[in-house]
C-alpha cells in the first residue's frame, strides 16, 4: 500500500473542484421544477480534509481516503497501478418532522457533488473516476425525549465514494 501521504494531493484537488464547481450545479438543480426544495452552497469554510469535529453549520462537505491500494505491478517494480477511494460527505441537519425533505436535499447533494467530480481533471490530472458509490442514511442527533419515543435532531449525509485510477511512475 501507498503512503498515506501520497493521498492528498488526490483530496485537496476533488475540494478545489467542489469550492470551484458546487454553485454552479446546484443552481442547475434549484431551477429544474421537478426538485421541491432548495440546495444552497456551503461557505468556504464548511469544506473539510479527511473531516471535521464540530458539527454547527450545514451543509458541510469532508473529503477523506477511506482505502487505498497499490498493485498490478510491472516485473521490475518501477510501475504499479494505484487504485484508491476518495469519500466525499455532504452533511445536513433538521430537526423531527424534516426527514422526507432532508432526504430528497441530501439526494439532491448527492447528485450535485457527483456531477461536479466525475469531470475530467476533478481529482487531479490524469486521475479517472471508475465508479461511484452512495449511501445516504439518517442519523439520530439530537435529545432523545422518552415521552413522545422521538429525536429532536436528525443528520443526514450523501456519503459518496469515489473510485479512482492512477498510474504511479516512480521507483518503489
Amino acid at each position: 500500500m501507498a503512503a498515506p501521504a501520497d493521498y492528498a494531493p488526490y483530496i485537496r484537488s476533488a475540494l478545489a473542484s467542489l469550492k470551484t464547481g458546487l454553485q454552479a450545479r446546484i443552481d442547475v438543480y434549484n431551477a429544474e421544477a421537478a426538485n421541491l426544495f432548495d440546495l444552497e452552497a456551503p461557505t468556504d469554510e464548511d469544506y473539510f480534509f479527511g473531516g471535521d469535529d464540530l458539527y454547527v453549520r450545514f451543509p458541510k462537505v469532508e473529503v477523506a481516503v477511506p482505502e487505498g491500494a497499490l498493485g498490478q505491478f510491472s516485473l521490475s517494480r518501477a510501475e504499479g497501478e494505484q487504485g484508491l477511494a476518495i469519500a466525499v460527505s455532504v452533511w445536513l441537519e433538521g430537526e423531527t418532522g424534516e426527514i422526507p425533505e432532508m432526504h430528497e436535499r441530501v439526494l439532491g447533494y448527492g447528485r450535485v457533488a457527483t456531477e461536479v467530480l466525475i469531470q475530467p481533471g476533478a481529482f487531479g490530472p490524469a486521475v479517472e473516476v471508475s465508479e461511484v458509490r452512495s449511501l445516504y442514511p439518517m442519523i439520530p442527533a439530537g435529545t432523545f425525549n422518552p415521552d413522545t419515543r422521538q429525536f429532536d435532531k436528525w443528520r443526514t449525509l450523501a456519503a459518496l465514494e469515489f473510485q479512482l485510477n492512477d498510474i504511479a511512475r516512480r521507483p518503489l
